[in-house]
């Protein structure tokens, strides 16, 4: 049985007695550079010269230490400076540096942690220098303030609480978070995902791993930072959500074959606390009317290139578009149950497989997903190692799933990165936009191990793909002829580097009664250009080529919105580019312009 102890706030004073001298620690000579203050278990520390012994209330950590946890272990270590370290269960964390001087209370202090979940709150260093946390994926430093991390060899998911900044660095780019309650995600050799400002009730599963089940903070000392800011509003602000997230979202997934106790939510939220200084100089966005709560089915198109891992290596594939129907994604919202669910059809994944092929998820349906909806342009859905199929020809291929998708409205600066206003906007508010992503994992494999191999990786991985879904027009003109532009937005990859979010813009001229018409586009700094026919009721696809050897495809329709009648209004859809070196998919969205004529037919 688990054993908790609760170290005295006289003994951690004791640890801080004397240290007015320069503090210099490393790898050279291992000295304290802290203590442990409170432990669940038997966390095991192994310092640099010494055995591995068991980390009890009192016990000095030391530079260059390797803290292990297992199942039913925690530990609190409290750094010379006043820095605060929760380590979850099944983790591991190095001290890789700690260097202090008392008297001008700055220093570094950096750590590296290969797995688990952790909470940091920042001491008297992090005042004036970052924190740094190496993970697998990133380099993170935290400036100020509470962080929350949950790592894996694959992926960091780091969630910034409340403080200055945290900056983090993977693959060469750099994403700076400041807004309390914000999200990233980065995958093993990927670059940082864009910040998610998450919905509420997302912090007491994370906090009940780090604090044993208890969310009232017993696993930290008595008037211990994290423990003040846990009463100022993180769990008691989650008592009590509607559908409480805190259980099942996982971000934007975590490998299936990962305990559920090793890494949980990293979904922020914003509680009561204080809005950081800096952010409050920045411009806000006005407040603007609630949205509507509607219980509707829309459908609409994902899109995504998906990074496979097999035996033989990695490599990144790009779905088909010129295949992709309205209703590749079915999005369900109940407004009274404050719910949302989705259904998501991947197709041709793969173009070297000379058969039919495709990707179904579901995402937020019980038992293994949950939901949170505030209005018609902010939910979110999660399911958390649930099943999905691969379809190759007649052979059905299970797989299992983590999975998230969000609306751009949960996003911080979502109106920035779906262009809805500016060069390439899309005024779409018939449409909505978001972002998905899912980490797969082969379950079986048949006599044919080969091919499946091929077809579907031992693991997979989706992060950041944008989708666009809404109401497809039901009146379709039989003559007269339209134009539309609008908005193009997916993610890009040059000769197998990291994926890059890239944004363009479109314009198509189609003719009702030819049922056919031109596209032209701009998409990360090259220009194409192709045709599109109709395919049947509001449905279109086309080809187009560009510059450099590079060509296109797209599968799309034609949308309606309030008042239409079922007329058209807009169209979206998903396209893919491919050429030497180079992949790209993603979503378009255009309204109808202005002057564009319709037949008698409309």
């Amino acid at each position: 049985m688990a054993r908790r102890r609760i170290g005295g706030l006289s003994l951690i004073c004791a640890a801080f007695l004397g240290t007015t001298a320069l503090v210099l620690v490393g790898p050279v000579k291992a000295q304290s550079v802290g203590v442990t203050s409170a432990t669940d278990g038997d966390p095991l520390g192994r310092p640099p010269s010494a055995n591995e012994r068991i980390l009890r209330i009192g016990i000095d950590v030391q530079a260059n230490e390797v803290v292990t946890t297992r199942a039913n272990d925690r530990a609190h270590l409290v750094f010379l400076d006043g820095t605060s370290l929760t380590v979850g269960p099944n983790a591991q964390l190095t001290v890789d540096k700690f260097v202090y001087d008392a008297n001008s209370k700055t220093g570094e202090l950096s750590v590296t942690a290969s797995q688990g979940v952790f909470r940091l709150v920042g001491g008297k260093i992090s005042k004036s220098t970052p924190i740094i946390v190496n993970t697998p994926s990133s380099t993170i430093g935290m400036r100020g303030g509470i962080g929350l991390f949950g790592v894996t060899r694959d992926r960091t998911m780091a969630g910034f609480l409340f403080g200055h900044s945290m900056r983090i660095t993977g693959q060469g780019r750099t994403e700076i978070l400041t807004r309390q309650g914000s999200m990233s995600i980065i995958n093993t050799g990927s670059v940082p995902g864009p910040a998610i400002v998450m919905p509420p009730g997302g912090f007491t599963n994370m906090i009940s791993q780090l604090e044993g089940g208890n969310a009232s903070g017993s696993g930290g000392s008595g008037g211990n930072a994290d423990q003040k800011a846990q009463s100022s509003g993180y769990s008691n602000s989650n008592s009590g959500q509607a559908h409480n997230l805190a259980r099942t979202l996982p971000g934007t997934g975590l490998p299936p074959n990962v305990n559920n106790n090793t890494i949980t939510t990293a979904v922020s939220n914003a509680g009561d606390q204080k809005q950081p200084q800096e952010d409050q100089t920045r411009p806000q966005r006005p407040t603007q009317p609630s949205e509507p709560k509607n219980t509707q089915t829309l459908k609409g198109f994902v899109s995504g290139l998906v990074v496979a891992s097999t035996g033989e290596g990695s490599r990144t594939l790009a779905p088909g578009a010129s295949s992709s129907k309205p209703g590749d994604l079915t999005i369900t919202t109940n407004a009274d149950a404050q719910t949302a669910t989705a259904t998501i059809l991947v197709r041709d994944i793969d173009g070297r497989i000379h058969v039919p092929n495709s990707l179904s998820l579901q995402v937020g349906v019980p038992p293994k997903g949950a939901s949170f909806f505030q209005d018609d342009q902010t939910f979110v859905m999660a399911t958390r190692n649930g099943e999905g199929t691969v379809q190759l020809g007649d052979q059905t291929i299970k797989v299992k799933q983590t999975s998230v998708l969000y609306t751009a409205g949960a996003l911080s600066e979502a109106e920035q990165r779906v262009g809805v206003r500016g060069p390439g906007s899309c005024t779409c508010e018939f449409l909505t936009f978001g972002y998905w992503a899912t980490v797969l994992t082969r379950e079986q494999q048949g006599e044919d191990g080969a091919t499946r191999l091929r077809s579907t990786p031992d693991r997979a991985i989706i992060a950041g793909a944008p989708w666009v879904a809404g109401q497809v027009a039901t009146q379709i003109p039989q003559t007269g002829s339209a134009s539309f532009s609008g908005l193009m937005l997916g993610q890009a990859q040059n000769n197998g580097g990291a994926l890059r979010n890239v944004q363009g813009s479109y314009g198509m001229s189609f003719d009702f009664g030819q049922r056919s018409g031109n596209f032209n586009a701009s998409f990360d700094h090259r220009n194409y250009t192709g045709g599109v026919n109709g395919t049947g009721g509001a449905n279109f696809s086309g080809n187009f080529t560009g510059s450099g050897y590079r060509v296109g495809n797209l599968g799309g329709a034609f949308y309606t919105g309030p008042g239409a009648g079922g007329g058209v209004v807009g169209q979206a859809g998903q396209f893919g580019i491919h050429g030497p070196g180079y992949l790209a998919s993603g979503v378009f969205a255009g309204s109808r312009s202005a002057g564009g004529g319709f037949g008698s037919g409309r």
